[in-house]
């Protein structure tokens, strides 16, 4: 199942397309009888998608649609959000444990027991709330599948795309401000939202998109890193006198803020990278690359017909349009003179660099949180899901 529009298909019809296919694996993983922590972190994802999905066509299908089939969603992953939250906090302490002295292991374990006691509870509850998950989601899907847009092209989601990475720029604004868990985790929010965004519109142009969806990603995953902590000291000061020690919530409290602090400067780096842009330049070049991709689309098709019908490439199609110009081929395209895209990696890398931090190779999720140093490059391609 593809997760992006297609610019030989209508706008619209590419959002239904995406839309059933998300709807229709989210109700899959969670009526299966698959490992339920494991269902409920793939509907997560999936309710993810198709909320980040919702505000690409947000100004195209409507405030009042929107508005209400968001709420659905966002509902159904807040009934889901107990039993993974236990699951990821057990190993955020696991994670933490492992670069810990001997004295703050103990208060780690202590809160640990307290955890997984809670872990188990979450987990009791899990199918009935699963149920009503089902519901939300299977009525959310009925609404959007009667979503009408209008709009054949990029106008149905470049206003979308503009408003959300808008408010990306001012949550990272605000986040180095008052760098509160607060702030830091809802600009991590509208990241996401951006990743998604130029996965669903990674045809425009694969290799530009591909880099910011890595670097969205890479940034996602520190600011992922510096929440868990955020909620470690949280439930360790709410479990003090509560099984845990005023002492021992100290100790873990410390912990986490001293890795919180290494995990900020990584953010406030990778932040200024991805939204150096403005939010009215990205959506203009983003409907450049993309007429560009349809124009190419159109070309394929009608090559593909030539090849069928007499063996050889269509004269207009392999040769040129219209008035004989020619068809760039994908790695030419180019928009208002800009560099190819493999040029404009290897430029975005060595302006990294100079700044000291080369769309820095992010330290997976264990070694982030642990306050470990090692780093590793994020491998080329489509980057996946991470909750």
């Amino acid at each position: 199942m593809a997760f992006r529009f297609k610019p030989a298909e209508p706008i619209g019809q590419g959002f239904h397309r995406i839309a059933a296919e998300q709807v229709e694996r989210a109700l899959t993983v969670l009526a299966s009888g698959e490992d339920r922590g494991k269902a409920v972190h793939e509907a997560r994802k999936t309710l993810k998608r198709l909320r980040a999905l919702l505000r690409l066509v947000r100004p195209a299908i409507g405030e009042t649609v929107y508005q209400a089939e968001n709420a659905r969603l966002r509902d159904a992953g807040r009934l889901l959000s107990d039993a993974r939250d236990q699951a990821v906090m057990l190993e955020t302490i696991a994670a933490v444990s492992a670069e810990a002295a001997s004295h703050e292991l103990a208060a780690l374990k202590a809160l640990q027991k307290i955890t997984a006691a809670a872990a188990f509870s979450a987990h009791g509850d899990a199918a009935g709330t699963a149920g009503r998950a089902i519901e939300l989601i299977a009525r959310a899907g009925e609404a959007i599948a009667t979503c009408d847009i209008s709009e054949p092209g990029f106008g149905a989601v470049g206003p979308g795309l503009r408003r959300s990475f808008a408010k990306g720029r001012t949550a990272m604004a605000r986040a180095r401000r008052e760098p509160s868990d607060e702030a830091i985790h809802e600009w991590r929010k509208t990241v996401q939202v951006h990743w998604r965004h130029m996965r669903l519109l990674g045809e425009a142009w694969p290799e530009y998109t591909g880099l910011r969806a890595e670097l969205a990603r890479d940034l996602s995953q520190v600011l992922g890193d510096d929440h868990d902590l955020a909620v470690l000291a949280a439930r360790a000061q709410a479990a003090a006198g509560h099984g845990l020690s005023a002492r021992q919530a100290g100790i873990i409290v410390q912990l986490a803020r001293s890795r919180q602090d290494a995990l900020r400067l990584q953010a406030e780096r990778l932040g200024g990278l991805l939204f150096a842009d403005t939010a009215r330049d990205l959506a203009r070049r983003m409907a450049r690359y993309w007429r560009i991709a349809e124009r190419r689309s159109l070309a394929d098709a009608a090559t593909k017909v030539g090849r069928d019908t007499h063996g050889a490439p269509a004269r207009g199609a392999s040769q040129g349009t219209g008035e004989g110009r020619r068809v760039l081929p994908r790695s030419d395209v180019r928009s208002d003179g800009s560099a190819p895209a493999r040029q404009l990696a290897q430029r975005v890398r060595s302006e990294a660099r100079k700044s000291g931090e080369a769309t820095r190779p992010v330290a997976t999720r264990k070694t982030a949180v642990s306050g470990k140093t090692r780093s590793v490059r994020p491998k080329s391609g489509r980057a996946g899901d991470r909750l």
